[in-house]
């Protein structure tokens, strides 16, 4: 994939995506990144809706952490400070 590519090209140490972006097969890439990269860390960022509630928990088993949609800026400067820091 084009996302999988770009990962091996440059030293990734993140991805934070969004359920609600307009491309497929998100769940099985983020599961290849964290097969392929295990150091690298993912934040899932979505809002539940009610039809694919299921289906959207799923994927965030791939994630490190997510966050819920609307977002405040201070929560993703917290997971950031969480999942980057020298000590995880």
């Amino acid at each position: 994939s084009k996302l999988a590519r770009y990962i091996s090209k440059y030293k990734i140490n993140l991805v934070i995506t969004d359920l609600d972006a307009p491309y497929p097969n998100v769940r099985e890439e983020l599961k290849s990144i964290k097969r392929d990269n295990p150091q690298i860390k993912i934040i899932v960022i979505y809002m539940f809706l009610d039809d694919e509630e299921q289906k959207e928990r799923s994927i965030l088993k791939e994630a490190d952490d997510y966050i819920f949609k609307p977002f405040d800026a201070d929560v993703l400067k917290f997971k950031l400070n969480k999942l980057l820091s020298p000590s995880q």
